[in-house]
């Protein structure tokens, strides 16, 4: 599919579907697969719009993008949406086919990259469902915002990279995150390169700032690891942590924050927690500043270290 003037709209009710091969939609301004249509590739699905892509809206039937074997790019030259009622899929989930390596099991989200080129950042806004083995979520030179709102679920090694220009990464009220994969280069003790998918955040060059709302619910389950790849000298970035408007209980160690849950107390009266943690890894290439903020709420704070220069808030 191609619009060399214009813009492609999949509409409600419309399923485009290669049964053998790949789908390659290309839009010159805007491509939008709305509430109830469906493109789903044998192989790789490819959209790329030169101005604003959309994937599903905030109600209505799920619009669904979806890979059997191969990848998914979302490639936007401005913004970027996967609503509520959106599912992007790439269904192959193994590194492995036959002994041989296999490497075609990729989501890519990106903002800000081809389409005509302006001073603008890209908006990036996920909702919905990305369901993956490797999830990776990008903007490009520009000052870009990236946020995941509330999503509905994601699944896989999931990265998001502001790469250049001031960026904004905003996490909130994430869901657990607690599907494992395959992932070469990461062996765990048994042996076995099957590990926990994480959420990494890297805001890449110039002063960036990463905003983690926690969920605070004692269920949610979910690990990010959280750096600036930027050199040391090109910006301050900073790390902010939410809490909740119910009492929160944060245990502040080095090079991690973790978001924790009373459950009651054992028979000496000391509070148990829930086995569910929101935790957030960072080093100290948060030179910035990290900021933990509770909120409303009769919170508490354990400290024994950090590494950065830290600020507690108790609202």
């Amino acid at each position: 599919l191609a619009a060399a003037t214009g813009a492609i709209t999949v509409t409600t009710g419309s399923n485009v579907r290669a049964r053998n091969r790949d789908v390659n939609a290309s839009a010159k301004t805007n491509l939008r697969v709305l509430e109830g249509a469906t493109v789903e590739a044998r192989r790789h699905a490819a959209l790329v719009a030169g101005d604003d892509l959309q994937v599903g809206a905030a109600t209505g039937g799920v619009a669904t993008v979806v890979a059997d074997t191969g990848d998914v790019l979302l490639r936007a030259g401005d913004d970027l949406a996967i609503g509520r009622t959106g599912v992007v899929q790439a269904r192959d989930s193994d590194y492995d086919t036959l002994g041989q390596p296999d490497r075609q099991n990729t989501i890519r989200i990106e903002g800000d990259t081809g389409g005509d080129a302006d001073a603008a950042g890209t908006r990036i806004l996920v909702e919905g469902r990305v369901l993956g083995q490797n999830v990776v979520i990008q903007g490009n030179a520009d000052a870009d915002t990236i946020e995941l709102r509330r999503m509905l679920q994601l699944a896989g090694h999931t990265r998001i990279l502001g790469l250049g220009g001031e960026d904004l990464i905003v996490v909130d009220r994430q869901p657990s995150l607690l599907t494992t994969h395959n992932r070469p280069g990461h062996s765990a003790t048994s042996g076995s390169n099957v590990v926990r998918d994480t959420i990494d955040i890297d805001g890449g060059d110039l002063t960036d700032a990463v905003v983690i709302t926690i969920v605070g619910d004692g269920a949610t389950d979910v690990l990010f690891n959280v750096v600036d790849g930027g050199a040391p000298d090109r910006g301050a970035d900073t790390l902010t942590i939410l809490g909740t408007p119910e009492a929160d209980v944060f245990l502040l160690r080095r090079n991690f924050v973790a978001a924790l849950e009373k459950t009651g107390t054992d028979a000496d009266g000391r509070p148990t927690f829930s086995l569910a943690v929101e935790r957030v890894n960072y080093d100290r290439s948060i030179n910035g500043r990290l900021l933990v903020s509770a909120g409303d709420g009769n919170d508490e704070f354990y400290v024994d270290d950090n590494s950065a220069i830290t600020t507690l808030d108790g609202g």
